[in-house]
């Protein structure tokens, strides 16, 4: 049988762990570190086993829940219904599994992954959920208040993860919808705190536009004294203007080397609109070559210093620029090498739908994006020839002012 101090002293692992007491209840430890009560039981007439979940220790103690699992399975024999069970003079019936935060999460979350979501945005909600496990996971989800949902907005938006706080609220909207589609509760109360969290206006990542600032940003790369895969990441960032995960994970199986393709799967892509088709130019052409000779015999493109199986670090390209002097808050970052390439190519009069193809934005009008299915491959692959002699033309005009 446990004691005590058994309980208190164990430890959360990556996965929950039972510490069994005897007749039928046991605690279950979970990764956040809390510690609940619960006592499995058979009711009269029935086969299978069920499981009850009795208090969150340390606010239930031991002594207490063995008397509650007593009478949890005396009342089950009796074929009473435990939801309106009194289980003891001065505790409270706890919500069924079912009406649990963290059972309702878990079920969400299952259910995003049937309907299909991208690994990257499944990574995301399971995260954020989880985050509010630490304050909710044993409670009902019926008796959560808004001020509550609100605390740990708030606590996100003190640490400034402004980005962080407003996701981890919209999936605890969804969560409270999921379970209100269900009679588990009755209200969203994640919905009603909006007038009460920070606003901030969407800033688009700094990118340089100017010509000639582009032309010495791409001299500056080529003559990067760094790694070499690094210099080849930004020289390809010039080029494809991929955001930092579609390049960093790269795998050679995705390069077609005699169609002049590269093909980044959708599970590396942001949204669920499919594969997105990079045309490569003579110039990305010959750097891949070039970095295929540094990396070609292992899977990924880009690995990390200490493991193949890893490719490099989120930090890596950033710091680079910011090490040649361009990666500013207001100047150029990694992503900015996007808007680099949209700004020019709309001002070089190149077709809106093929500039937004290749930039990966799924089109927002719904009538408008079913006309415009098409990959356009052909006339995308004459402008990323178009941007990467553009490119070099720029280069040209700056070292020749040297």
């Amino acid at each position: 049988m446990l004691t005590e101090s058994q309980i208190k002293a164990a430890k959360p692992r990556t996965k929950a762990q039972r510490l069994t007491d005897g007749e039928g209840m046991y605690v279950e430890v979970r990764p956040t570190g809390k510690k609940i009560f619960r006592v499995t039981f058979r009711s009269r007439g029935e086969k299978h086993k069920k499981t009850h979940t009795l208090g969150e220790y340390p606010a239930l103690k031991l002594a207490k829940a063995r008397e509650m699992a007593r009478r949890v399975k005396h009342l089950a024999r009796s074929g009473v219904d435990l939801k309106r069970a009194d289980l003891g003079d001065d505790a409270q019936t706890p919500a069924a599994d079912s009406q649990l935060w963290e059972t309702n999460c878990e079920e969400f979350i299952a259910k995003r992954k049937a309907d299909g979501i991208s690994p990257l945005t499944f990574v995301k909600l399971e995260r954020n959920l989880r985050r509010t496990y630490q304050d909710f996971a044993a409670r009902d989800i019926a008796t959560i208040r808004p001020s509550e949902v609100l605390e740990i907005v708030r606590r996100l938006e003190a640490a400034e993860l402004f980005d962080t706080a407003k996701d981890v609220r919209q999936k605890m909207s969804q969560v409270f919808r999921f379970a209100a589609a269900q009679d588990r509760c009755l209200h969203d109360p994640a919905s009603v705190i909006t007038i009460a969290t920070v606003k901030r206006k969407h800033t688009k990542r700094p990118g340089l536009t100017d010509p000639k600032k582009v032309g010495g940003l791409l001299l500056a790369i080529h003559g990067y004294e760094g790694g070499p895969q690094t210099r080849a990441g930004l020289l390809l960032s010039g080029y494809c203007f991929l955001r930092s995960t579609e390049l960093r994970a790269g795998r050679w199986c995705e390069i077609d080397w005699e169609r002049r393709r590269w093909t980044i799967p959708e599970a590396r892509t942001k949204g669920d609109h499919g594969d997105h088709i990079v045309p490569l130019s003579d110039q990305a052409l010959g750097v891949l070559k070039w970095l295929h000779a540094l990396s070609g015999n292992g899977e990924l493109m880009f690995p990390a210093p200490r493991s193949d199986q890893k490719c490099i670090s989120d930090v890596t390209l950033n710091a680079a620029l910011r090490r040649m002097g361009y990666c500013t808050k207001t100047e150029h970052t990694h992503h900015g090498f996007r808007s680099t390439f949209s700004t020019n190519a709309n001002e070089g009069g190149w077709n809106r739908d093929w500039i937004e193809k290749q930039l990966s934005h799924e089109e927002r009008n719904e009538v408008r994006g079913a006309y415009n299915a098409a990959e356009y491959l052909e006339q995308r692959s004459e402008m990323m020839q178009w941007w990467a002699d553009w490119l070099g033309e720029q280069m040209a005009l700056v070292r020749a002012e040297k």
